[in-house]
């Protein structure tokens, strides 16, 4: 049984080794995916898969800037107080039966 060995050690390896796998010959890609599989404990079919695909950018957190802040914030208000006070319009005296519990003998 092959030790385990960390997330941020395999992906190294893939990083390492996938360029010189998508680029070898059919041998050399045979003798790189035996050691792949080997280290990493990977199946073979799913190492092939990995090593073949294109490297991953890195994701990073996104942050927001003061506008998006503020805007962010406007949406939450608004938000809250269309969950507290129904919509004007049409629509309202529908909210206000809800409310009352005036279809919940629909449901039953």
């Amino acid at each position: 049984m092959a030790k385990r060995i960390s997330v941020d050690v395999r992906r190294e390896l893939v990083r390492a080794i996938g360029e010189r796998y998508r680029s070898g010959s059919v041998d050399g890609k045979t003798r790189i995916l035996d050691e792949f599989v080997a280290v990493t404990g990977y199946h073979r079919k799913h190492s092939i898969r990995v090593l073949n695909s294109a490297p991953a950018a890195t994701v990073t957190a996104r942050r927001r800037d003061a506008d998006g802040r503020a805007a962010h914030a406007v949406v939450r208000r608004h938000a809250t107080r269309l969950l507290i006070q129904p919509p004007p319009g049409s629509v309202a005296p529908l909210f206000r039966r809800l409310r009352s519990g005036a279809f919940a003998s629909i449901a039953n």
